[in-house]
């Protein structure tokens, strides 16, 4: 003989015990009849959700979880500065490796295993040395350094500029 009966999938409904439906429970203290709880106080959201329109009915929402919300929101952008900051960081260190390693001749390319460019791993590995300990360095002008940085690009742009239309322009190295 079974213990539980069919369980419902109501929420108004209690649970069985020995086959027998218990009657409907009684909304939440404070609760209106005919209330929804959400996770969110959002009538939009909560209507798209559940396409049901939220006018007619009550809305219980959790603090909780409308403080994680509030609190997702507002940490997304430094999550997302955080993730561009590690992706530059790699960026420039391989760009510089790159250069470095193509004006000194030596073999430069990830495809290359570290015993087929030593240089370049060796370039790659220092430069990002170098940044750690001038990042690590207690009381360094970190500000300073990247307003300078900031003024250095904006300087060499033009020029920079200049030669990629040089370059581009060239037959012999893009051909017709």
């Amino acid at each position: 003989m079974p213990l539980r009966g069919p369980v419902s999938n109501s929420p108004d409904a209690a649970p069985a015990v020995d086959g027998a439906q218990a009657p409907p429970r009684a909304p939440a203290a404070g609760a209106p009849a005919g209330a929804s709880i959400a996770l969110s106080d959002d009538p939009l959201l909560l209507e798209a959700l559940t396409g049901v329109a939220l006018a007619d009915s009550a809305v219980i929402t959790s603090p909780s979880t409308d403080r994680f919300i509030d609190q997702l929101g507002a940490n997304a952008p430094a999550i997302a500065l955080i993730d561009a900051s590690i992706i530059g960081a790699f960026a420039v260190s391989l760009s510089t490796a790159y250069a470095i390693s193509d004006v000194f001749g030596l073999k430069h390319s990830l495809h290359r295993g570290v015993k087929g460019a030593k240089g370049f791993y060796a370039v790659y590995a220092g430069l990002i040395g170098i940044s750690a300990t001038i990042v690590l360095i207690p009381g360094s002008p970190l500000g300073l350094l990247t307003e300078g940085v900031q003024v250095l690009a904006g300087v060499l742009l033009p020029s920079a500029a200049v030669f990629l239309l040089l370059l581009c322009n060239d037959k012999d190295v893009l051909g017709p």
